[in-house]
């Protein structure tokens, strides 16, 4: 994933990470595994506020993408190990489904 994320920057992409993990809870750790990892200079990261605590992860993720929408871009292509990372409003031109047997996101 690390050398896609570069890749995509080096074409002048503009990359948001959008993850369901809890904002308050693991917003610190999840930045800090993200810089270990070697993801730096990422346009945003987003977590799951305390405002979707309860909402299903296509709800939570649909309103953030749209939210980016209406912010001027345009979402070219949604990359995400879950299906409920790509369903719901403005999933993108393209979406790519990456295998991930270790767990599931209804």
């Amino acid at each position: 994933m690390v050398r896609l994320f570069w890749t995509l920057k080096g074409g002048g992409f503009r990359v948001f990470l959008l993850s369901g993990r809890d904002e308050e809870a693991l917003g610190a750790s999840t930045a800090a595994n993200l810089a270990a990892a070697g993801f730096a200079g990422y346009d945003r990261l987003i977590l799951r506020s305390a405002a979707y605590r309860g909402q299903s992860s296509v709800v939570f993720k649909s309103a953030e993408r749209r939210r980016l929408v209406e912010e001027g871009y345009r979402i070219r292509g949604n990359v995400g190990d879950q299906w409920s990372d790509l369903q719901g409003d403005c999933a993108g031109d393209r979406v790519f489904k990456v295998p991930n047997p270790m767990y599931f996101v209804p």
